[in-house]
């Protein structure tokens, strides 16, 4: 009796699954924890009350604790004209409480893999060591379910949304961490290791979900990030722990959220990508209108409004990267992966791997795969200074940081719409100052893919990657510096410093990153934000690179050629200098300038490009057609006072 009941329950719940079979959905958050209650919004295929259905986890293994109830009936595709901004406002069809034993992870809803329902359970943020984030972020930003995303993709008028909802079907961008997860999965935790793996919101939302973490790893396509969740980042690795960045195109774009202002429950994404091209690509929005606060402006972090450049966090940005293929799988410059430079590095132990050994990357079909670069040594052409092997050498020192170095490197193309350059995609390891945690980045999107993550020898560096960092071991080939110069001409670094007697006081041994104030003034120079200071005179203080051979044990070194402000201490006094057109092919004319004043054109690194001194206000003719196309900064100054700055741009 008892077979026969449970072979007609079993019959019955199968009949229901396959009758009503799911379409797509969506739940109320992200990420959940134990104990907490999930609501799921489905649509199903031909209704008839409950169907059951099995929750499952990276590698497809179903969820003990029985199956999820849900409603299998049908509903509209989505309840809104707009359903990309306004989400699909789905009737709720199941709830699930979290069990209390499920260990922290990406789960799914059994549907169909290429449209699957994920469900990041996060672990105990008090004990776990590890904490991964997903990029969930860039998974609503590529999603075009309900017409648009925030690259155009399904609409019928090619017009992107600068706003997205995250209350929409899910699109299967996830395989960009898929790799890592599945890898990962039956590993951790372990007896000695703890997890927890939470989703970007949960990063910009709350510090303490990683706050007692030893170790902090970014996986997929990171490049959609809040400046909040930035600031958290760099206070973790300021504090002494560890990062590893599994990700390419990583921190390209600053986002915001926001609640729907027609709808309480619909959370949404705010990016205007399209503002400026090449950048965005597309039509121009802008959210000037939107933020006064220029720090939040959601356009690409290399913008100087926005003053917080990637480089001084992770080291890399996709400014000096790209492409590594075209849609046709055409390799630019490359080498379909990583070229070998140090053999002896403790992140290929056990690999076999010899100098100028290629770790391949797996690229699927023709995709082409992101790759961010780092800065390395050039003359004054921008051209690379290459060592005797015909490799780069890491700009440490323009870095700003305490040490850096590249065990393997790629050479991407860039965007195939601007020019090709000679660019430089590593595999680094690095570390900001002498007291701040260590950082490791692959720089590239196809790391944690599945595809990727087949090759034997990317799952043992990755591993190594862990266990270095996580047992405080040496990651280093080249020994620890006994002193270093500060010279972030080319890094929006700030530094947290006060001010005596013309003089900066760094913080011990090195550069330490300011919360949220990288400040970029594109000439060459660095600005010094002073913050929590005690014993000062002076709230803030500028100066030009400086050098200066500073100890670990020097905790008080002094930084000289402090040198009076450059900057406008309001440019809201200053006259408005006029640029038409812009944007420009090349030739463009500047009017409403101070008499006998500098005129200089920077590019986005700071790099000057073009000075020139005005013999007349009005109707000055610049020519600026040999240049690459892209941004330009265009400073106008008088009695070396900047008077006025403005963005150009070049098509």
């Amino acid at each position: 009796m008892k077979s026969f009941s449970l072979f007609t329950f079993l019959l019955i719940g199968l009949t229901n699954f396959c009758y009503a079979q799911l379409v797509d959905g969506y739940t109320d958050k992200e990420s959940y924890r134990a104990g907490e209650t999930v609501t799921f919004f489905t649509k199903s295929i031909n209704a008839s009350g409950l169907s059951l259905h099995f929750l499952q986890d990276i590698n497809n293994n179903i969820v003990a604790g029985g199956p999820i109830p849900v409603l299998g009936n049908t509903q509209p595709n989505m309840n809104t004209t707009t359903g990309y901004i306004d989400g699909f406002n789905y009737s709720p069809t199941a709830t699930w409480t979290v069990p209390s034993n499920l260990k922290s992870g990406v789960y799914f809803l059994n549907i169909d893999p290429n449209n699957r329902i994920p469900i990041i359970v996060k672990g105990d943020k008090a004990t776990a060591d590890i904490v991964i984030v997903c990029s969930t972020n860039t998974d609503e930003a590529y999603n075009a379910n309900g017409g648009k995303s925030l690259y155009n993709d399904g609409s019928t008028d090619n017009i992107a949304s600068p706003i997205v909802s995250f209350h929409r079907p899910f699109a299967n961008h996830i395989d960009f961490m898929d790799g890592f997860l599945k890898f990962f999965a039956p590993i951790y935790p372990t007896e000695n290791h703890s997890l927890n793996v939470i989703s970007d919101r949960d990063l910009n939302d709350d510090y303490s979900e990683i706050e007692n973490a030893k170790l902090l790893i970014l996986i997929g396509h990171s490049e959609y990030w809040t400046r909040q969740a930035r600031i958290y980042f760099d206070k973790f690795v300021d504090a002494g722990k560890d990062a590893m960045v599994l990700s390419g195109n990583s921190m390209w774009w600053q986002v915001r959220y926001q609640a729907d202002p027609n709808n309480s429950v619909n959370p949404q994404l705010i990016c205007h990508r399209g503002k400026t091209p090449p950048f965005g690509g597309g039509t121009a929005y802008s959210d000037e209108v939107n933020e006064c606060d220029t720090l939040l402006w959601t356009y690409s972090w290399n913008f100087p409004e926005i003053k917080y450049s990637t480089y001084g966090s992770i080291g890399s940005g996709w400014l000096n990267g790209g492409f590594a293929q075209d849609a046709t799988g055409v390799v630019y410059q490359g080498f379909y992966g990583y070229k070998i430079l140090l053999p002896n590095s403790p992140l290929l132990s056990g690999t076999g791997l010899q100098q100028n050994a290629i770790l391949p990357r797996n690229f699927i079909n023709a995709e082409g795969g992101e790759l961010d670069g780092t800065l390395v040594n050039r003359d004054a052409n921008d051209i690379p200074v290459l060592d005797n092997n015909g490799d780069p050498v890491l700009n440490t020192a323009a870095l700003g940081f305490y040490r850096a170095e590249i065990i393997g490197y790629d050479k991407p193309a860039y965007a195939p719409n601007l020019a090709i350059a000679p660019y430089y995609a590593p595999i680094m390891a690095m570390q900001k100052t002498c007291t701040s945690g260590k950082i490791i980045n692959v720089n590239s999107n196809y790391w944690c893919r599945e595809s990727h993550f087949a090759n034997t020898n990317v799952q043992i560096i990755t591993q190594n990657m862990i266990n270095l960092l996580l047992a405080g071991s040496n990651i280093f080939v080249s020994p620890a510096p006994a002193g270093f110069k500060i010279s972030p001409a080319q890094t929006a670094v700030s530094y947290s410093a006060c001010t005596t007697n013309g003089s900066i006081h760094i913080t011990p041994c090195g550069v330490y990153l300011n919360d949220a104030h990288k400040v970029d003034r594109n000439d060459g120079n660095f600005a010094a934000k002073i913050i929590d200071c005690t014993s000062c005179n002076s709230s803030a203080k500028k100066g030009e690179s400086n050098n200066v051979n500073n100890s670990p044990s020097n905790n008080s070194a002094m930084a000289s050629n402090v040198i009076n402000e450059n900057q406008p201490d309001d440019l809201s006094k200053s006259p408005e200098v006029f640029i038409k057109p812009n944007p420009t092919e090349g030739k463009f004319h500047i009017s409403n300038v101070p008499a006998n004043s500098i005129i200089q054109v920077s590019d986005m690194m700071g790099n000057l490009v073009l000075e020139t001194k005005a013999s007349e206000t009005d109707n000055i003719t610049i020519d600026i057609n040999a240049k690459s196309k892209g941004i330009y900064i265009v400073k106008v100054m008088e009695h070396g006072k900047v008077v006025t700055i403005k963005k150009l741009v070049k098509l």
